[in-house]
């Protein structure tokens, strides 16, 4: 199965980038081409307003969004392929989860290069770096899995309607601005109270909460989380098991 998944990765990654120069880069590029204007506009218009004041704003906005872009990635590589693969899906018998865990080779390659270049921006920043960093490396493994339960559920439907597909930008939009990203929720604010509901919140406050050694949110949204997934992903699984065989001879 991993043999099979990563052979489904490398052929998608070389059919996309193959009439490029920068290849791979550019799906490094992009994303972070998005964070920067806006990390640069946020600490001139009051984002780090509450922050405390040993964090930089800049190590504070640019990691809430590596951790949010390797959920999203582990959520949207998976249904990218599996639109891409959908006429090898419909025409040959294999292991319909070969396709996730091949999205998933693509969001554990970013992740990589997102946590070097997270990195070296903490120590450019002359940021102390304090032992609770070693949690951050221990919650990515949750990262991945939260960002792949969606896309078990969303994949078998993207083959079939288009409306899953244009919505993925408009959900990332919202979750992105939703989410304690690029600011800091001032207390007993809206936001603060939208974000005590908002499972994104907690999956990207607590690693950046350890590495940057600030306040954490109540433990308490961890392991709701924990057992929510605990709970959901197996029943995700079951579903994507049971619909790929289904949606594949209806796929477009």
């Amino acid at each position: 199965m991993i043999r099979l998944s990563y052979r489904l990765f490398f052929r998608d990654y070389q059919y996309r980038y193959q009439l490029t120069r920068l290849g791979y880069a550019w799906s490094i590029i992009r994303p972070i081409l998005t964070c920067v204007p806006i990390i640069l506009i946020g600490s001139q218009i009051g984002l780090s307003s509450g922050l405390p004041e040993h964090i930089s704003y800049i190590n504070y906005a640019f990691s809430g969004f590596i951790f949010f872009r390797i959920i999203f990635d582990a959520f949207e590589y998976p249904q990218m392929l599996s639109w891409r693969a959908r006429k090898l899906i419909r025409s040959t018998p294999f292991p319909r989860t070969a396709v996730i865990l091949a999205g998933m080779w693509y969001a554990f390659l970013n992740s990589i290069v997102y946590l070097l270049l997270m990195s070296v921006l903490v120590l450019l920043s002359d940021t102390t770096v304090v032992w609770s960093a070693l949690l951050t490396l221990s919650f990515l493994p949750l990262l991945f899995i939260c960002g792949a339960l969606p896309a078990l559920i969303f994949s078998p439907m993207a083959l079939i309607y288009q409306d899953v597909r244009y919505g993925q930008p408009v959900i990332a939009a919202a979750f992105l601005w939703l989410s304690p990203i690029f600011y800091y929720p001032p207390p007993g604010s809206l936001l603060e109270a939208i974000n005590v509901y908002n499972p994104v919140a907690y999956l990207i406050s607590f690693p950046r909460a350890w590495l940057l050694d600030m306040p954490a949110p109540p433990i308490s949204g961890l392991w709701l989380i924990l057992v929510s997934t605990a709970i959901l992903f197996p029943l995700a699984l079951r579903f994507y098991r049971n619909a790929m065989p289904l949606v594949a001879e209806r796929s477009v």
